[in-house]
């Protein structure tokens, strides 16, 4: 990389380093760890940061660790101003590219998906945003998405890979819906069930009730080999729908292209590099949802880790302060790994950046992909007392057998299936990909060194939606696809088609329907209706199988009524 470092003007000032200058000098400076008050609106916590205070006070400069959340790093690489990480980070911020900024770059750009203008004031339509302080304090502040700018809605790529993955499970079905035992070859363990298992609600045994199983490399590897069987599992139940698969529906294949994998899905696979895949990387569930606690189903979902990046915000404690360099410590080791060793010295050297008390210098240094073990449903593989005492609870039952009933079948289990729970050990966090620390901040080509990274503060917001059904993506007028949202939501069978009607961002030239988990969606008439009340049929008797898509383009761009109209439901093998 050429020492005449250039500038990158995107979201927020992106610095690209060099590595071709002389050594600068080393001072001694004080660096301390403190706890600082973060104050946000009515309330207050404290933060752990460095202060760092060189033989000329005036270059006085701070250093604060703080773990991003995927949303968060979100709103940092699309220049967002959410007003609790701006608080923390400063705006504009300026992003030092290294190799884990662009590590980063890449996942979103992979593995991100953007919002469709349309659907974007209510995608999260309010959502809070969490800092955890040192001492436990916390933050927190309500955003409205509506403050969002066209502008950087387009820049913003929301991150994939911690959706829920809905589970392909045929052996395991036929096992729930054949035979009084619960599916053979799974781990067994208890959640909470409303307000506890009551003697006379056996139907509490089913609810509380969870199979689990790691997911290995090579089984996330077949996963559409798995799609494969239960596509083929469907279509045998379509002999009795009116969409009777036939060769006359074939011809609307031309139209249809598979979907480029499972983002989640690959998303997973990729954060696993260099091969490596410990035993408790990924999980699996199967679990029951009855009587209250919505539609009657036993559903099976992998849900992966959560992403989160480690960053050193570096801040002028006096007017302001030239940063021209960084050195640091590195781990360049590849793999999944839960402990990091940051041996390796490296000299990143830059155009001076002048930061003030209001503008910050954000440096990447680790990727991390973790499990709360407090939540549900990790909490309940690793060692607990809740679910040794719900399976007790169960115990205590009259009946010697609990059923329910699960898309018109009886399911019945057997009082002696539910054993012990079965528990495993998890680790919270594994690092992927290179992992940095600082060891010095140059500031006017003289090296301060530095203090590790004191215990960490952590960002949080909510999550986006998840669940099953057809994805709707448009193409908006920059030409770039983007996600209107789920449709036929709850239509998962035939007695539940559902007409819908999708306002259109104004001049969307095309749309897509994406099948992406294992079912298969049947759409009787697709039409889009302009300003004026003009209607016409885009296409009809639709099937689309998994992995497929279907793209239509429209008679002309939208206009601000355009709407798009279709009627239609999905099956899976477990409804």
């Amino acid at each position: 990389m050429s020492s005449a470092a250039r500038l990158l003007r995107l979201a927020c000032l992106v610095i690209t380093g060099a590595f071709s200058q002389p050594a600068a000098s080393q001072v001694t400076s004080t660096c301390n760890n403190v706890a600082r008050n973060v104050t946000i609106g009515d309330n207050s916590s404290f933060i752990q940061v460095v202060d760092c205070v060189p033989v000329d006070p005036a270059k006085s400069f701070s250093i604060r660790y703080v773990w991003l959340d995927a949303t968060n790093v979100s709103f940092l690489l699309s220049g967002y101003n959410e007003k609790l990480l701006s608080a923390i980070v400063g705006y504009p911020a300026v992003v030092l590219r290294n190799p884990i900024y662009d590590r980063i770059q890449t996942l979103y750009r992979d593995y991100g998906e953007r919002i469709a203008s349309t659907t974007f004031p209510n995608f999260f339509a309010r959502f809070n945003s969490n800092l955890l302080g040192s001492t436990g304090g916390l933050l927190s502040s309500n955003t409205e998405f509506e403050e969002v700018s066209d502008a950087i809605r387009r820049r913003m790529r929301f991150y994939t890979g911690e959706k829920n993955i809905i589970w392909p499970e045929l052996a395991a079905s036929a096992d729930l819906a054949r035979t009084r035992a619960l599916p053979s070859g799974w781990r067994l363990t208890y959640t909470e069930s409303g307000d506890g298992i009551s003697p006379t609600r056996p139907i509490d045994a089913l609810n509380c009730t969870m199979l689990y199983q790691p997911v290995s490399a090579n089984e996330l590897e077949n996963y559409w080999q798995k799609v494969n069987e239960v596509k083929r599992a469907i279509l045998s139940k379509s002999l009795k729908e009116d969409f009777t698969v036939t060769e006359k529906h074939y011809g609307l294949f031309d139209q249809t292209a598979m979907v480029s994998g499972n983002k989640t899905v690959e998303a997973v696979k990729a954060l696993a590099d260099g091969g490596s895949w410990p035993a408790d990387y990924l999980f699996k569930y199967g679990s029951f949802s009855l009587d209250g606690c919505g539609k009657n189903i036993f559903g099976f979902v992998a849900v992966p880790r959560k992403l989160f990046v480690l960053v050193a915000i570096v801040k002028a404690e006096r007017a302001s302060v030239s940063i021209d360099g960084v050195d640091y410590l590195a781990d360049k080791g590849g793999g999944l790994r839960t402990q990091i060793n940051e041996t390796e010295s490296v000299r990143d050297r830059f155009p001076e950046q002048t930061i003030s008390k209001d503008r910050s210098l954000i440096i990447p240094l680790r990727l991390d992909l973790r499990y709360d073990l407090d939540e549900e449903p990790i909490s309940r593989i690793i060692e607990n007392k809740l679910s040794i005492a719900q399976q007790r609870a169960i115990t205590k039952i009259p009946n010697s057998v609990f059923s329910a009933v699960i898309g018109g079948r009886t399911i019945a289990k057997s009082k002696d299936s539910f054993g012990q729970p079965q528990f495993m050990q998890v680790n919270r966090a594994y690092t992927s990909g290179e992992a940095r620390s600082l060891q010095s901040i140059v500031v006017d080509g003289t090296s301060y060194p530095v203090k590790p990274a004191p215990r960490t503060a952590l960002v949080s917001v909510g999550e986006l939606d998840g669940g099953s059904c057809p994805f709707l993506m448009v193409k908006e007028s920059d030409g770039d696809w983007s996600l209107q949202g789920r449709v036929l939501v709850g239509a998962n069978q035939r007695s539940l088609a559902r007409s819908e009607a999708v306002k259109l961002p104004v001049d969307t030239s095309d749309i897509r329907i994406e099948e992406r988990e294992p079912e298969i969606t049947y759409i009787s008439t697709i039409k889009i209706r302009y300003s004026g009340l003009q209607e016409a049929e885009l296409a009809s008797s639709v099937i689309l199988q998994p992995g497929e898509s279907l793209s239509l383009k429209l008679p002309r761009a939208a206009d601000n009524e355009t709407t798009l109209m279709l009627t239609g439901y999905y099956r899976t093998t477990t409804d």
